[in-house]
C-alpha cells in the first residue's frame, strides 16, 4: 500500500484546501500540472512545491506571492502550488498546526494586474515578470477632512490644503504584475478594485481623491493622486 501524504492546496483565485495525495514523484506532478520544483522560502520546515515551467511555458494564472521578511514582493507564483512538510530526507504530510498556519497565510486570493497589449501579456509570461506592489491610502474619516472627501486636484489646490500622508490611512495593498508606465499600471489597479473586489478588500470604493503609492522591485516609491481623469503624481505625499 501507498504510504499517503497531507497537503494544503492553493490555486489561483481560490482558497487553499487540504488533500491527501500518494506519496510519489508522479502524483505531485499531477497536483501542479507538470514537473516539480521546490522552494523554501519559511523559516517552518515545509517546501513550498510549484510547476517549475509555470513562467516559462506561459500560459498559467499568476497564483500568489512570496515576500521577503519585510513584506516586499520579490517573486510571484504562477499555477497551482502546495505546501508539504520536510522530513529528514523527503517531503512528508503536513501537522494540524501547520496546516491552520499556511490556510491562514494564504486565505485570500491576492489580485494580480496586468497592463498593456496581449504581446506585453505574451512577453509577461514569458521572461521573469516586472513587479509592483501598490499601497491604497484614503482620506481619514475626520470632522477636519470631510470637505475634502472626493476632491478634484485641482480644487484642492485652489483651496491650498496640501497633500499629507498624516491625513490619510493605508487601507489595502497587492501587487502588479507588468505595465509600459505607472499610469498605466495605477489605471489597471483603479479597474481592478472597482470591478474584481478581492475578498479581503474591505474599503470603500476607490475614488477620486484617494492616493495610490507604487512601489518597483528596487523599491522605488511614487504617489500617484486620483483625479477627474487619471493619475497626478504627488511626490509632497512621500516627503
Amino acid at each position: 500500500m501507498k504510504e499517503k501524504m497531507r497537503i494544503l492546496v492553493v490555486e489561483p483565485v481560490k482558497r487553499p484546501y487540504v488533500k491527501e495525495i500518494d506519496h510519489t514523484l508522479e502524483e505531485m506532478q499531477k497536483v501542479v500540472g507538470g514537473s516539480i520544483q521546490a522552494l523554501y522560502p519559511f523559516e517552518d520546515r515545509v517546501g513550498l512545491i510549484c510547476n517549475d515551467e509555470a513562467k516559462i511555458t506561459g500560459g498559467f494564472t499568476p497564483n500568489r506571492a512570496l515576500k521577503d521578511e519585510n513584506g516586499n514582493v520579490y517573486d510571484i507564483i504562477f499555477g497551482i502550488f502546495f505546501i508539504a512538510g520536510f522530513g529528514e530526507e523527503d517531503f512528508c504530510s503536513l501537522d494540524d498546526d501547520l496546516i491552520e498556519k499556511f490556510h491562514k497565510y494564504y486565505e485570500y486570493p491576492q489580485l494580480f494586474g496586468f497592463c498593456g497589449s496581449e504581446e506585453e501579456k505574451m512577453w509577461i509570461n514569458e521572461t521573469h515578470p516586472p513587479i509592483y506592489t501598490f499601497h491604497l491610502w484614503m482620506l481619514k474619516d475626520t470632522e477636519e477632512n470631510k470637505d475634502y472627501l472626493f476632491m478634484s486636484y485641482r480644487h484642492l489646490k485652489k483651496s491650498g490644503r496640501k497633500i499629507k500622508k498624516a491625513d490619510y490611512e493605508d487601507v489595502y495593498d497587492g501587487i502588479c504584475v507588468g505595465g509600459e508606465n505607472d499610469h498605466r499600471i495605477a489605471e489597471n489597479v483603479y479597474a481592478s478594485l472597482n470591478t474584481e473586489k478581492p475578498a479581503d478588500y474591505h474599503a470603500r470604493t476607490f475614488s477620486m481623491g484617494d492616493i495610490l503609492v507604487l512601489s518597483d522591485e528596487d523599491r522605488n516609491e511614487k504617489a500617484y493622486f486620483c483625479d477627474t481623469f487619471g493619475f497626478v503624481e504627488v511626490p509632497e505625499f512621500l516627503s
